[in-house]
């Protein structure tokens, strides 16, 4: 949803793109999909998803050590993470006798390389350090709130 609003606020509501990731890449799946994160994008600024952990996403700094580029967070209530990840990868990578919902509650909230408790508290801090830099939005508002998120963005 983050990915249309900023596509749409920077290109004063462009839709012709078959898939919002060919606008707004994802960089985890640009590589698979063929997208040069290196090329040009249509519009400016620039703008890609991720959903990296703060030491990991990539950033660059000035010469007098300020953040360069702007970043959206987006926290989300981890039940309703896992559900949604649970039914994207449902039939498209696994049958639910192969992919039980209990075994991703305990992937994503103790056993993946950033447990989320961890990738909240990452990005919380860097949003107090980064305070111009960084927007911290939460999905339920992005959904109940739309506009004056928009605003916010």
């Amino acid at each position: 949803m983050m990915q249309q609003i900023v596509h749409q606020l920077r290109s004063k509501g462009d839709v012709s793109f078959e898939e919002i990731s060919v606008v707004v890449p994802w960089l985890e799946m640009a590589q698979d999909v063929s997208i040069d994160l290196e090329g040009e994008q249509t519009y400016s600024p620039r703008a890609f998803k991720t959903h990296f952990d703060w030491p990991n996403v990539p950033k660059s700094f000035d010469e007098n050590g300020n953040l360069v580029g702007k970043y959206i967070y987006i926290a989300r209530n981890p039940v309703s993470i896992v559900v949604s990840i649970y039914y994207f990868l449902l039939d498209w990578f696994y049958t639910s006798e192969e992919f039980h919902f209990c075994d991703l509650v305990e992937l994503m909230l103790y056993k993946r390389s950033v447990p989320v408790w961890n990738h909240y508290a990452e990005w919380f801090e860097a949003a107090k350090k980064y305070k111009d830099n960084i927007l911290w939005v939460f999905f339920e508002d992005m959904v109940g709130k739309r506009e004056e998120c928009v605003r916010k963005v």
